[in-house]
Parts: C-alpha cells; sequence; structure tokens
C-alpha cells in the first residue's frame, strides 16, 4: 500500500533504471488514484514484461522549449554577425600562415564552424600548442574529438594526406566577441609559425 511518498521503481530487465514518484497526503482524495495508477501498472507490466518504460515528458517539453529560443535566435542578424566573425579569422589565418587552406571554402558551410588545414604539420601538435596557450580547437566533429586519426569527412573529401593530417576545426557561439577573435588570430598565428620554425630546424615534422 501507497503511504506517503512511494517511488516505483522502473525496471528494464535489470537494476532501476528511471524512477517515479507521487505524494498522497490528500489520502482521502489520492487512494483512489492510486489503486488506479497501480493496477495500470501491473496491466501493462503483463502486456509488455521487462519494458515498462515512463516517457520524460518534461525533457520533451524542455526540448521543445529549446528548439524555439533556436529557431528565434537563427532569425536575428547575431547569425549574420557570427559568419563574418568567421570570414575575418579564416581571412586573417589565411594572409599571415603559409600553407594554411580553408576546407570546404566556397561551399555552403556552417556559419559557426570553421576547419582550416595547416599543410606540413600535425593536427595533434598544433591541438597541444594551443591548449596550452587557452584556445581550445578539435580534429574533428565532438563526437570523434579524442581520436587522433584524421576526419573521416576530409577523408571522405579526398584531400591530401598531408592536407587532413593537419586540420584543425574552430568554433564560435553566438558570445563570441571581436575581442576573441582577434586574440585567437594571434594565437593560431604563433602557434603555427613556431611549428614551423621547429620543422624547419629538424627537417622534419614537429613534434611537442
Amino acid at each position: 500500500e501507497a503511504k506517503g511518498a512511494a517511488d516505483i521503481w522502473v525496471l528494464i530487465g535489470g537494476p532501476p533504471c528511471q524512477s517515479f514518484s507521487y505524494n498522497n497526503h490528500a489520502r482521502s482524495a489520492s487512494n483512489r488514484r492510486a489503486r488506479l495508477f497501480r493496477q495500470y501498472l501491473r496491466i501493462v507490466a503483463k502486456l509488455r514484461p521487462k519494458m515498462l518504460v515512463m516517457e520524460n515528458v518534461p525533457g520533451m517539453l524542455g526540448l521543445a522549449a529549446a528548439a524555439e529560443l533556436v529557431h528565434q535566435w537563427l532569425q536575428t542578424a547575431d547569425r549574420s554577425r557570427l559568419a563574418s566573425l568567421r570570414e575575418r579569422f579564416e581571412q586573417a589565418i589565411c594572409d599571415a600562415v603559409d600553407g594554411a587552406i580553408v576546407n570546404g571554402s566556397g561551399a555552403p558551410r556552417n556559419w559557426a564552424t570553421s576547419n582550416i588545414a595547416f599543410t606540413g604539420l600535425e593536427t595533434e601538435s598544433i591541438l597541444l600548442m594551443l591548449s596550452e596557450k587557452g584556445l581550445c580547437a578539435s580534429g574533428g566533429s565532438a563526437c570523434a574529438s579524442g581520436s587522433l586519426e584524421a576526419s573521416p569527412v576530409l577523408a571522405a573529401m579526398h584531400l591530401p594526406s598531408d592536407r587532413a593530417n593537419g586540420s584543425v576545426r574552430f568554433s564560435m557561439c553566438r558570445n563570441t566577441t571581436d575581442a576573441e577573435i582577434d586574440r585567437a588570430i594571434e594565437i593560431v598565428v604563433g602557434v603555427v609559425s613556431r611549428l614551423r620554425a621547429m620543422t624547419s630546424a629538424t627537417g622534419s615534422k614537429a613534434a611537442v
């Protein structure tokens, strides 16, 4: 019998994975609902053994609200502002760094990301030095951020190996400022220049 607060554990072939709770302080008004709910659980459990699932309704509503807010933001001028920041970032890097190439340049691209190849260098070395300077970047998509292999997307684009293996992805968000872009340009140019000098001195790809 349910008294006070009762937790109903939802089992899917093993340990509890989710819980549902209710409180019947007003026992005279809620006992009937509690009995009906327990009866419902028993029926569903018989019809769908080991597959009793409570839908995450709050999560669904939260996702819908977030999607609506994103849609509203995408209609603002801020999206164009970020696109111009990305263009300025890419142009400054390519002007200052020999061998820097924007992957996918000229094609429709996500306005919030930039993927730049630094031919002759290793992505891992670039990322380590960028991280030391406080600049976060990656060698591929978020789901493969820990991989040291060249991005499968760049491989599908049939990029030369020295270009794919030296590519770095930079991301921006709606809060990115002009000052942050200026600082990022400064850091990237400094890191790549240093690695180029190390490569020239050793006659091979620099390792840090």
